[in-house]
């Protein structure tokens, strides 16, 4: 291999890791779609939702926990590893996010890794040889980056394969109410997405 041939397949070697990465991203981002918007636009359909809010209330952090019980204008809420429920008013609600489920991150991890590590194991496979030989200095890259992906398409996907929880925000404030009609008592519940 001449000097021209040598930086060609770096290249192409570069180019082809940057693709692989970027279907592994994409493919990754598309899988699971999102809940749909009007599932949680009834706050009385809480009740039994995982759910993350902030409110005075419960402290100055946000809690994650269940909603077990919707009363009027009050969520009864059971914070995660706790066995004690809070009657949390909704006009003191700072913040309430609804969970959409968890989710794992392995094929972008496993992208991104063996892009890092064939980029990684491409630029020490060309400087760590001492050859004049532009052939098997090629060689070299190739080798290096071949290890180097394949080390980081394994490390990058099991980083990630942890599961994160995906939430939904909603905004505030919430209103429930009791009204009266003239044939019937009506039961009213009004939440907005962001």
């Amino acid at each position: 291999m001449c000097g021209g041939d040598h930086n060609v397949a770096l290249r192409m070697g570069l180019m082809l890791s940057v693709c692989v990465s970027c279907i592994a991203v994409f493919a990754g981002s598309s899988s699971g779609g999102p809940t749909p918007a009007s599932e949680f636009s009834d706050p009385l359909h809480l009740a039994g939702s995982r759910v993350r809010l902030s409110a005075p209330a419960l402290g100055d952090r946000k809690q994650s926990g269940t909603v077990v019980e919707v009363r009027d204008d009050t969520l009864l809420f059971m914070a995660d590893k706790r066995s004690v429920r809070t009657f949390v008013p909704t006009a003191s609600l700072t913040s309430l996010e609804v969970s959409r489920g968890s989710r794992s991150h392995t094929l972008a991890g496993a992208g991104l890794g063996f892009l890092t590590g064939a980029v990684a194991g491409g630029v020490i496979g060309g400087t760590s040889g001492s050859t004049t030989n532009n052939e098997e200095s090629g060689l070299a890259v190739a080798f290096g980056a071949l290890v180097g992906g394949g080390a980081g398409l394994v490390i990058g996907a099991i980083i990630g394969s942890r599961h994160t929880e995906r939430w939904d925000a909603l905004r505030l404030p919430i209103r429930i109410g009791v009204y009266p009609n003239t044939d019937s008592i009506r039961l009213s519940a009004r939440v907005a997405l962001r």
